[in-house]
């Protein structure tokens, strides 16, 4: 409740008044519904023009949005509730540096940690309802049912060492590469792109062919690569013939 109402400060009192009755109205409304709502409960009506004004500025805040409907706008909130309002203002204002923030808030935060860990609960419960996830199982893939949040700030010091190297856009395995331990010439990158898509071919070209070219040259004694449930692992004299064949071989992961 508290945070209710901090979050509150940030409307005026005809803003919040206005957030209040397009929440109770909990779809789309038009400015004359605002009006009336608000008048009934009024000893001196406000005029439509007010109302239209204040609610033209909340859309460009970007707390309400705003569509054509016939000749006139309706409007809907964009959370459903004034917290929900501060976070996206904070989100969009600060974006990841807030996320890692507020994860090292959870983690100093018994009952905030409580609370992370059931809203991950729940939402390992919604992605079973995902369209991707019922594509996954229509092809005889595996669900996914387990999610791994980070804010994304610096590596946590509970992390283990590492051999070896890490690059990519996996968060996670960038943190273990910055807790890199013994020198090692071994390293994973990982990346998340559908084969056969323009981030793949910049994949390809980025890190599996630099990679090929090692290992034709012996300076890499294998690699492996993963997608989903598959793996190849590659030598030296197995490279020619996978590489090279009349097809993409990435087609084999489909």
């Amino acid at each position: 409740m508290d945070g209710e109402k901090s979050s509150r400060r940030d409307f005026g009192p005809l803003e919040s008044e206005i957030m209040d009755a397009v929440w109770r109205a909990a779809r789309p409304v038009a400015v004359r519904e605002v009006v009336d709502d608000l008048n009934g409960s009024r000893p001196e009506p406000l005029a439509y023009t007010t109302v239209m004004t204040v609610m033209s500025r909340l859309a460009d805040k970007e707390v309400l949005s705003r569509r054509k409907a016939g000749r006139g706008y309706v409007y809907e909130a964009n959370a459903p509730d004034a917290a929900g309002i501060a976070v996206k203002g904070v989100l969009r204002a600060y974006g990841d540096v807030a996320v890692a923030h507020f994860v090292e808030e959870a983690r100093a935060d018994p009952s905030l940690l409580r609370r992370l860990r059931r809203l991950m609960s729940e939402m390992e419960m919604w992605l079973f309802e995902q369209n991707e996830n019922s594509a996954r199982a229509g092809v005889g893939w595996p669900r996914i049912s387990g999610l791994w949040l980070w804010g994304g700030g610096a590596p946590l010091s509970s992390l283990p060492e590492v051999q070896g190297w890490a690059a990519g856009d996996d968060v996670y395995f960038s943190a273990l590469g910055a807790r890199r331990g013994e020198t090692s010439d071994s390293g994973v990158i990982v990346a998340a792109a559908t084969p056969g898509s323009d981030e793949w071919h910049d994949i390809e070209s980025r890190w599996l062919k630099p990679a090929a070219a090692l290992l034709r040259a012996g300076r890499l004694s294998r690699l492996d690569l993963s997608a989903g449930d598959r793996c190849f692992s590659l030598s030296r004299r197995a490279m020619r013939r996978f590489w090279r064949r009349s097809k993409p071989w990435w087609e084999s992961l489909a």
